[in-house]
């Protein structure tokens, strides 16, 4: 596995041109203070035509457990070109290491709905257009996300539009683990639950939100975020040994093969995807999510 390149921006395949990112996004690129607020769709379309995705990178050992092979900061937003030659770069201009890989079967694995929305769509259009199947499991159906919303019919006008965004950028299996909105627990239950999925499904690739304690900058993450990116990577460990949750799923095979899990929205982001292709789908997809 290569070292990451040591430090914002993305740097050019040639070796001699650095992609600067630019100042003033957040790490999801889009204005929004909290659940629900209505994001910023001018803001959105700016972010065109040169974004790219940035994300923390894991590899997965063959134990199948994920251990963490590079951390660095990084985020989404517009990129600027320099002629700056790349042994010029100053160290505190981090860049991320362009990954570029197109898996075959992808597991996205986040808390609510529209949460893959911000950012992370446009790489799963980037790679359903090149042919990756992709399935997305939610932990809960965020019931609890709307205040002037009573939770069941949040829950069913949330599920709707999720199914609907995925559909834009070419993904139509969606599922919902229904844990509860804003309480869901790191424990076991969530661990077998995902555990299956995993099994069932069998990715090379599993992609998550950032489950760290901030977005960076001092804004606290959800513990619904934290857990279940938490629990995600502990089940790809779980979902290799068939002596952990044996009978769960009614007795599926284990499955050891994946390969990497791709944390979007990171604050230690290390890697990047280029997503210019993708991003006017992106923005369709969170475009989906009208309550």
């Amino acid at each position: 596995m290569p070292p990451p390149i040591g430090s914002a921006g993305l740097l050019a395949p040639d070796g001699t041109t650095t992609f600067r990112r630019a100042e003033g996004f957040d790490t999801s690129g889009i204005t929004c203070t909290g659940a629900n607020v209505e994001p910023d769709m001018e803001k959105v379309a700016s972010l065109r035509p040169d974004l790219v995705v940035g994300y923390e990178f894991h590899g997965i050992c063959s134990g199948g457990r994920a251990d963490v092979v590079a951390e660095g900061c990084g985020a989404r937003g517009r990129l600027e070109r320099s002629s700056t030659p790349t042994s010029e770069v100053p160290m505190s201009t981090p860049a991320l290491e362009l990954h570029d890989r197109v898996p075959e079967r992808v597991l996205a694995v986040v808390a609510h709905p529209d949460d893959l929305e911000y950012g992370a769509a446009a790489l799963v259009a980037r790679w359903t257009g090149a042919g990756a199947e992709v399935v997305y499991v939610l932990a809960t159906r965020g019931e609890a996300g709307i205040d002037g919303m009573a939770p069941a019919e949040a829950a069913r006008v949330r599920t709707q539009e999720q199914v609907a965004s995925a559909n834009v950028v070419g993904e139509s299996t969606v599922e919902f683990l229904d844990h509860p909105d804003g309480t869901v627990e790191l424990g076991l239950p969530l661990r077998r639950d995902l555990a299956v999925a995993i099994r069932r499904h069998r990715p090379d690739t599993v992609l998550l939100c950032n489950h760290r304690e901030t977005w960076g900058r001092g804004r606290l993450n959800s513990p619904d975020h934290r857990h279940v990116g938490r629990a995600a990577l502990e089940a790809i460990g779980d979902a290799g040994n068939r002596w952990i949750f044996p009978d769960a799923g009614g007795g599926l095979p284990p499955h050891g093969g994946v390969r990497e899990a791709l944390v979007c929205g990171s604050p230690l982001a290390t890697h990047a995807a280029d997503v210019t292709d993708t991003v006017d789908l992106a923005v369709a997809s969170l475009a989906e999510h009208r309550a």
